[in-house]
């Protein structure tokens, strides 16, 4: 059976049951992928954050104050989906340049 590649990926070969190392990375790249960073307004960011605390929820998600999000509103943004847009964006760039 071939070990699940980077993301979520389970392998369609064999029985299809995981080992349990398999069984971790799968769950841990779940957990990575489900990360997010709410973006308020400075005035919103203590209110924000505490609800983020009260639901224990702080290690996935990020509260981050910014004075272009409109007053009244949020925004959920996946940063590790952005990056990696970003450096596909860079690499590709760079190879139509050379």
């Amino acid at each position: 059976m071939t070990p699940p590649r980077r993301g979520v990926d389970r392998p369609s070969e064999g029985d299809g049951r995981l080992t349990p190392v398999e069984e971790v990375r799968f769950w841990l790249q779940v957990i990575v992928d489900s990360r997010k960073t709410i973006l308020c307004r400075p005035a919103d960011e203590p209110r924000v954050r505490g609800i983020v605390d009260r639901y224990g929820v702080g290690g996935f998600i990020t509260v981050e104050a910014s004075n272009y999000i409109p007053a009244g509103q949020m925004r959920v943004v996946d940063t590790d989906a952005l990056d990696a847009a970003r450096q596909l964006a860079v690499k590709q760039l760079r190879g139509e340049r050379r």
